[in-house]
Formats: structure tokens, sequence, C-alpha cells
């Protein structure tokens, strides 16, 4: 059983620690993955490396749980609007285009996020039931905006 579990189930208080998932992005094994995958959604998307990426901070820290390694912003991507990283910028999303974003229809937005959902289940096999895998969360607002929408759908 994971310590994160059983202090909840036993209401145990411990010191928590919280490795976000750009905390990793200072590792050597993280670095060279990175350089050889230039396209940051496409890298999100790519299942093995993404889990391979959630798995490397556990591989060096006894850490409690893995953030399965996403970003926020592949949710307009699903929706279809277009993401470019400029240097020194970051990343520049599209204008938002609401007569194409209320036309993605829920197993178009599903399959362009299954990489993320196959990245997840690669990783709780692999991490075992000793530790806890979590997705890195959309806010609240995001996640019951998309509810909403796919709900009426």
């Amino acid at each position: 059983m994971s310590k994160i579990i059983e202090t909840l189930l036993k209401r145990k208080s411990c010191l928590p620690i919280w490795f976000m998932r750009q905390a990793g992005r200072h590792l050597p094994e993280f670095k060279k993955i990175r350089v050889k995958n230039t396209d940051f959604i496409k890298l999100c998307l790519n299942s093995k490396l993404s889990s391979e990426i959630t798995l490397q901070p556990l591989k060096r820290y006894d850490l409690d749980a893995a953030i399965i390694f996403s970003d926020i912003l592949l949710i307009p991507y699903a929706l279809g609007q277009k993401i470019i990283f400029e240097k020194k910028t970051g990343p520049v999303l599209s204008n938002f285009n609401h007569s194409k974003f209320i036309t993605v229809k829920k197993k178009q937005f599903k399959n362009k996020l299954n990489p993320v959902y196959q990245a997840i289940d690669i990783t709780r096999k692999k991490i075992g039931k000793k530790k806890i895998s979590n997705m890195f969360h959309w806010s609240t607002m995001d996640t019951y905006n998309l509810y909403v929408f796919f709900k009426k759908k």
C-alpha cells in the first residue's frame, strides 16, 4: 500500500512531498529525450516516452506517486486549436474559433487524447500498486466546461 493511501485510510499525519511534473526537467535523462523531441505536443502524445519521463523522478527519488507527463495545452489541441512554441516566448495558441470548437465530437476529442490514456496505463503497470499514478490535473473550471460541453452532444 502506498504511503499516500495508508495516510488517507489510517488518518496518519506525515510530511507530504509534492513532486511536480516540471521538477523532473532538471534530470539529464529528461534533457536527452527533450533534445531529440523538439515538438512538445508530440512528446506529450508519445505514450512510451511520456511514461518514461513520468517514471524518471521515481527512479532517482523515493516518491510515493507519479504525475503523468502531460500538459494542459492538450485540451485546446484536442479541440482543434493550433499550438506552436516560440523560442523565448513559450506557447502561442491560434485564435479561438468557436464554430470549429462546437463541431468537435466526443469520439474525436477522446481519440486525440488517447495517447495520454495509454501513457497512464503503461505507467500504472510499471509502478504497480505500491505507488500511485496521477494525471496532471486541469483546472476545475476546464473540467466542468468540458463535462457540460460533451454531455450536451
